[in-house]
């Protein structure tokens, strides 16, 4: 198995703050370009190097990470059968935000992520958040729009992912619905009768290929 890699060397000429402005509006889909220019003044930018962690699992700090530039990893460590084991579990390229989570609800980081190459990144530090808030509440009430579409987005993803490798286990929409009991508990197909009850025929779900 190939050792996860932590650093890539580049050199990149320094982001325009027009082009950090633009990232941020794309990021943050309803901030418009006036509200980026004022969420820029609550940032802290930071030149990032190739192999330096950015959250660690199990911190309780509360900044946000917009991703600007660079490449990350995230890695975490759980246990099977008391044995400690560290999982890198995705690569990703920013433009990005990391660290919702933790900035609207308090909560320990979930994982470790680190850069693996040289990056840029503006800190949303929660007191800095809270100043914003009182200052300019409009821009506050999109920005945790715009989270909790990410966090959603996030979690519907993973779903339709885990959901999808099971039932494709299974070969047969039958055989599929079998293996979500083994897997993720009671679950069963209901009879026409009830879906006719329940959902419209235009109504169309979400597919997966078994």
């Amino acid at each position: 198995m190939s050792e996860p890699e932590l650093s890539k060397n580049t050199s990149t000429a320094p982001l325009s703050e027009s082009r950090k402005k633009d990232i941020l509006e794309n990021l943050l889909p309803g901030i418009g370009l006036d509200g980026a220019e004022a969420l820029l003044t609550y940032t802290q930018e930071r030149s990032v190097e190739a192999g330096r962690i950015l959250v660690a699992q199990g911190d309780k700090d509360t900044d946000l990470f917009l991703l600007l530039r660079g490449s990350f990893s995230v890695f975490e460590k759980i246990r099977i059968n008391q044995r400690d084991v560290v999982l890198q579990t995705a690569t990703f390229p920013a433009p990005g935000i990391l660290g919702e989570v933790n900035l609207l609800m308090e909560s320990a980081r979930s994982a470790t992520v680190a850069a693996i190459e040289e990056a840029d990144v503006l800190v949303l530090t929660h007191a800095s958040f809270l100043s914003l808030s009182e200052e300019h509440p409009k821009l506050a009430i999109e920005i945790v729009k715009c989270l909790g579409v990410a966090i959603h987005n996030r979690s519907v993803s993973f779903q339709h992912k885990v959901r999808g490798n099971i039932l494709r286990e299974g070969k047969t929409v039958e055989g599929g619905i079998a293996k979500l009991v083994r897997y993720i508990g009671k679950v069963s197909q209901c009879p026409e009768s009830v879906t006719n009850k329940l959902f419209s025929a235009d109504l169309k779900g979400y597919n997966y290929d078994a």
